[in-house]
């Protein structure tokens, strides 16, 4: 062969059968797995799991699912431990894929809910790293794939928001899978053989069922690619396999869109969080450790977009020239998408990002994960020019970029605490957390009801204790007329079986589950009608005695989606039959080339291991107004921040508060903009989760960050408003009852009573 360098020339430029094979171990993509393991190695490492709402989220279906795969139903539709055992419907409309694996791993090894998370976190992480340098190799060349998957890796939500913040599974799947997705589209586009085309509809499934709303918008991003560099080359087999894995995933999506009318939501707050141009391309701040609900970074990191602009202007220059302008025209989609994803998140006016009454629901921050995915790739450009360099060159000018990637995230390497795993039950802890007034459902940010049901009913005594006895007895006795007896009772998540006889024409009984289409009752083997006028399941009878069946069926929706489904798993035998499996050529590199890759990698590595060590905090008590106040019931305002307020404008405020005393109560946080004078409110939010955790699961030692998103009306009345909170002690069901509720009093610092509420120094001013 040719001295390729002398005609300026690398291996990744050749054509693949050009390209010679390559029998030796793959140290480039061992260097990346390595890379992917110190990003994930919290997660491996810790034996608890990050306090956060959203992996308890994940804990609890995933044990709810398994529950339902013990009891044979193989596609759970309808998850009978929430809402005080009453039922959901959630497992109907949200995306199957992390419950659904999840629970499936629980089930098959009977471990605990905490090892199957952390390993479909880990998963999720490695699959975005290798996908992301498996198909940046592939198109680009393997130090450009390097480029990418650090990037990627490295944009703060892979590394800390994603896995560690938030912990949105769903999200980090849908990430993890994207890259993967484009990995296999380029195969099929070049090779076309059944392997190929099978690894493309499980992909392409896996991406719908990851995420409701994110997961669709990675698998466009990924058509828009195909469309636009794919030409005529195996149309037909791309076409067939993206067809096959949406027609996979139907059995998901096509109830969740044509039964979206049956269920409502119920937000639990009326504003949702804006994102800013600042925000996203702004510094990194800097990690607080002593904060109980850490912030989400907004920014996609320096290197995220500053690489990606550079990277732009490189692709922008080779298409001007013959030899480099086919690798230049596979980043242009990236390019395009990139920065139309950042306008959307923060410029666009949307009903549906700006609404918390929306389901599902689709946030501002969600995405940036696409648009650091287009960024990475477009940023893998940049060792391209790096590539061509003489070796004396090209060491130095790799360590300096790959230096900066790692220097632009170092404010975000070092991951939130975690705390010890104890559940015994999620589905029993779960219940505990519902009677507390958290997780309603498995939500922390809400509802999800049957339509019709306005409220959720109180929970029922009866019901609770049938569980803890072992003898699960969903039919409510009150229900039962006197002209009725109850023989013998039998209990699944999705079907009741009842002994009984009645004496009248017309008996009803009620079950306590909630309502839903789908729900079916056989008396004597024989249909009998079903209603709900209170929201329970409520089955007219016949005179007579017999077995009284209540049980989830199909509806049309369902129906047409499982056989879209099976129809489309049998497309994958007869492509792997069909279309003949063709020789890969693999990607030849140098061994310098490898040398090199593997001292890239070990300077991440390395990196990583010393930013976390050594990585600085600040408290944002530090930059708070001070502002100590005594709320009697055992919670302590430390302080304030508040943007100026103006109107027609979104303003945030943030109250840091602190527990006093331990074994607290659920408290309720109402915060005004009201006119003292005329008592006039303009705004006002309720949380009864306050900084998105019910006051009972506070931690000492560590305050806690409440934050407010105030809406002032353009058009607001002439006076002098401020700002008030309140917090208030509910008597509801919880294993923590307020005997009342009555507003807490306040004292200041010297113990003075300031009354039953607090008002802020903080004034907003309108003259007309």
């Amino acid at each position: 062969m040719h001295d390729l360098e002398r005609y300026g020339l690398t291996i990744s430029d050749l054509p693949e059968w050009l390209r010679p094979k390559q029998n030796r171990f793959d140290y480039a993509l061992l260097s990346m797995v390595l890379l992917c393991v110190v990003v994930a190695w919290p997660w491996l490492r810790a034996s608890g799991i990050p306090n956060t709402m959203g992996a308890w989220e994940q804990v609890f279906r995933i044990s709810e699912v398994s529950e339902n795969l013990q009891s044979g139903d193989l596609y759970p539709r309808w998850a009978s431990r929430y809402h005080y055992s009453y039922g959901s419907p959630v497992f109907n409309y949200l995306a199957p894929a992390p419950h659904y694996l999840g629970g499936m791993h629980y089930l098959l090894t009977q471990t605990s809910p905490r090892i199957s998370l952390k390993l479909l976190i880990v998963a999720s992480i490695l699959m975005a790293g290798l996908g992301m340098f498996s198909f940046g190799r592939r198109r680009w060349g393997p130090l450009a794939g390097f480029c990418a998957a650090l990037v990627y890796l490295l944009a703060p939500p892979l590394l800390l928001t994603l896995p560690y913040i938030t912990v949105d599974l769903p999200l980090l799947l849908a990430a993890g899978v994207f890259p993967c997705l484009l990995w296999s589209l380029d195969r099929v586009l070049v090779h076309g053989s059944g392997q190929d085309i099978t690894i493309l509809i499980l992909l392409t499934s896996l991406q719908i069922m990851a995420h409701n709303t994110v997961g669709p918008i990675f698998l466009g991003i990924a058509l828009f690619w195909w469309l636009f560099i794919g030409g005529v080359n195996h149309l037909g087999r791309c076409l067939l396999g993206i067809a096959a894995g949406i027609g996979m995933a139907a059995i998901y999506w096509l109830p969740a869109l044509l039964e979206r009318h049956e269920v409502h939501w119920i937000p639990f707050e009326t504003t949702a969080r804006p994102l800013r141009l600042s925000e996203v391309l702004g510094l990194l701040p800097i990690q607080d450790f002593l904060v109980f609900n850490p912030d989400s970074p907004a920014g996609l990191g320096l290197a995220a977009w500053g690489l990606f602009l550079l990277g732009s202007i490189i692709c922008l220059s080779e298409l001007t020239r013959r030899t480099t302008r086919k690798q230049a025209l596979a980043v242009v989609p990236f390019m395009v998408a990139a920065p139309v994803l950042i306008w959307i998140a923060t410029e666009y006016q949307s009903t549906w990002l700006d609404s918390t009454s929306k389901f599902p629901a689709l946030s501002r921050s969600d995405l940036l994960v696409p648009a650091a995915a287009c960024c990475a790739l477009v940023a893998a450009q940049c060792a391209r020019i790096v590539d061509p360099l003489q070796r004396p060159l090209k060491l130095p000018a790799l360590f300096l970029l790959t230096g900066a990637i790692v220097g632009s995230s170092f404010y975000v390497m070092k991951p939130p605490v975690f705390v010890p795993y104890r559940l015994e039950d999620g589905r029993v802890a779960h219940l505990e957390a519902e009677l507390r007034g958290a997780f309603s459902g498995s939500f922390h940010n809400g509802q999800l009801l049957p339509e019709g049901l306005d409220a959720l009913p109180a929970p029922s005594d009866y019901l609770l204790d049938s569980y803890e006895r072992g003898t699960v007895e969903k039919l409510s006795r009150n229900s039962l007329l006197v002209r009725s007896e109850l023989a013998f009772f039998s209990h699944t998540p999705t079907q009741d079986r009842v002994r009984l006889t009645s004496y009248e024409e017309g008996s009803q009984v009620e079950f306590l589950t909630l309502n839903f289409p789908g729900w079916q009752a056989e008396f004597r083997n024989e249909p009998v009608p079903v209603e709900s006028p209170n929201g329970f399941i409520q089955v007219i009878l016949p005179a007579g005695r017999g077995v009284l069946h209540v049980f989830l069926g199909s509806t049309l929706a369902r129906t047409l989606g499982t056989i879209i489904t099976v129809f489309s798993l049998l497309i994958i035998p007869l492509a792997l039959v069909t279309f003949r499996k063709q020789s890969v050529s693999s990607v030849q590199e140098s061994r310098p080339t490898i040398q090199l890759m593997l001292s890239l990698g070990l300077l991440a590595v390395i990196s990583i291991g010393v930013a976390r060590e050594y990585m600085p905090t600040r408290s944002r008590l530090e930059t708070m107004t001070p502002l100590p106040l005594v709320f009697e019931g055992g919670v302590d305002l430390l302080g304030f921040n508040s943007e100026a307020l103006q109107p027609g404008q979104i303003s945030k405020l943030t109250f840091y508060w602190e527990r006093a005393r331990p074994n607290l109560p659920d408290y309720r946080f109402d915060v005004w903009l009201i006119d003292p004078a005329t008592q006039r409110i303009i705004w006002q939010e309720t949380h009864r989760a306050p900084g998105g955790w019910p006051t009972s699961y506070w931690q000492e030692n560590r305050y806690v960050q409440d934050t407010y998103w105030i809406v002032v009306p353009e058009e607001i009345p002439e006076g002098e408003y401020k700002i008030t909170v309140q917090v208030t002690c509910e008597s509801r069901s919880t294993l923590l009852t307020c005997a009342e509720t009555i507003p807490l009093q306040v004292f200041d610092a010297r113990g003075r009573p300031l009354g039953d509420s607090a008002v802020l120094p903080v004034t907003l001013t309108v003259r007309r």
